[in-house]
């Protein structure tokens, strides 16, 4: 009888214990899925737009968001790229801005605090989770032009989202 006893036991803190490990994993998933917009977008020096020293660019790319399914997809729609060109034109110096939003569906994996989301192309970006903020550094997010002397900067940039 003790036997049978230690087995019932055993069975009962064994199915315990699988299904909080199902929990655990479902709620790892659960801290991402949702809406993340765009809060900040900023560079850590600021660069001259129009003559003007500038380190904000959030105004710009205000409709950036991502969004997380629980089925570990989800799509992202942010500023991908901003341009600010000078150009001499009959001795006036004339400035040009271009900018490119993409849309995105991804694949995501959460490790630590670290989301990386994979595109279709293999190319991939890693996000910092820090509570309900992911933040994202992008290498040339915005780039400095002039068409005068051909020369081109590119300038690291720090997106940050919020979730919703």
């Amino acid at each position: 009888m003790k036997k049978y006893s230690f087995l019932f036991v055993f069975a009962v803190l064994a199915s315990v214990m699988i299904s909080c490990s199902n929990d655990d994993t479902a709620s790892k998933d659960d801290v991402l899925v949702g809406t993340w917009k765009l809060t900040s977008l900023t560079v850590e020096t600021p660069v001259l737009v129009e003559g003007v020293p500038t380190s904000n660019f959030t105004q710009i790319a205000s409709d950036s968001q991502i969004k997380f399914n629980a089925n570990s997809l989800g799509t992202m729609q942010y500023l991908t790229g901003l341009g600010y060109d000078s150009q001499t034109v009959n001795n006036d110096l004339v400035f040009m801005q271009t900018s490119s939003f993409g849309l995105y569906e991804f694949k995501f994996v959460l490790n630590n605090n670290v989301v990386t989301i994979f595109d279709d192309n293999n190319k991939t970006l890693s996000l910092l989770l820090d509570g309900n903020t992911l933040t994202l550094y992008k290498e040339g997010g915005i780039v400095l032009g002039n068409l005068d002397n051909d020369t081109v900067e590119q300038v690291k940039t720090k997106y940050v989202f919020k979730k919703q």
